[in-house]
């Protein structure tokens, strides 16, 4: 299957992504963010099946199972699937909420947006840009640009996504512009119309 991926992609060892994705990670009663191992910029057929199996492992990690006998949950009740998919080269990313993280308001989407891949930002290990849109119109409600220090980047060597310190350039740039913030509210909203109630989704521009 990574061969075919790799001819689909026109390349000999394309990278992955090699994600995680356990069933009932993030329900209404628990979530699971950031507890199962992801790995980025994976290539090669043998570094890939490794991954797939520290992903499968990471069902089993410390922090997973005290979460499980806290939240009384058996690892039989969430099977661990990996996703293994093509690396899109990541000009932007981050995770975007069709309800407000922290007050639970239903009437916008928040967005929270760094340069590069998602990784800085959902391990905060950056600052990122947030916006909040309201759901009737569209409207942006509210743009804070932040000075990002850290950026998830591609380094070719080790064949991997790290963190380094962002470019100076870009550290207060704006990350998205207007029609850029539509497109994500748009996949937000198609998403939380599909499941019926509230989600967080991560993304990418390339």
């Amino acid at each position: 299957a990574y061969e075919e991926l790799s001819a689909r992609c026109f390349d000999v060892n394309v990278p992955t992504a090699v994600r995680s994705s356990a069933i009932g990670e993030d329900s209404g009663t628990a979530s699971f963010a950031g507890m199962f191992d992801t790995f980025l910029g994976v290539s090669g057929k043998e570094r890939v099946l490794a991954a797939i199996r520290h992903c499968w492992a990471s069902l089993f990690s410390t922090r997973a199972v005290a979460y499980r006998l806290r939240a009384a949950t058996s690892h039989r009740d969430m099977p661990m699937a990996v996703g293994v998919i093509e690396l899109i080269h990541a000009r932007a990313s981050g995770v975007a909420f069709s309800a407000h993280p922290v007050t639970g308001k239903t009437d916008r989407i928040v967005i929270e947006t760094s340069w590069g891949w998602g990784e800085a930002v959902v391990q905060g290990l950056v600052t990122p840009d947030h916006i909040e849109v309201g759901k009737a119109d569209g409207r942006i409600l509210s743009h804070q640009v932040a000075v990002k220090k850290v950026v998830s980047a591609f380094d070719y060597a080790a064949g991997q996504v790290v963190e380094i310190e962002m470019p100076a350039r870009l550290a207060a740039r704006q990350v998205l512009d207007e029609e850029q913030i539509a497109a994500v509210v748009d996949a937000v909203l198609a998403v939380e119309r599909h499941y019926g109630y509230p989600v967080d989704v991560e993304w990418v521009l390339d």
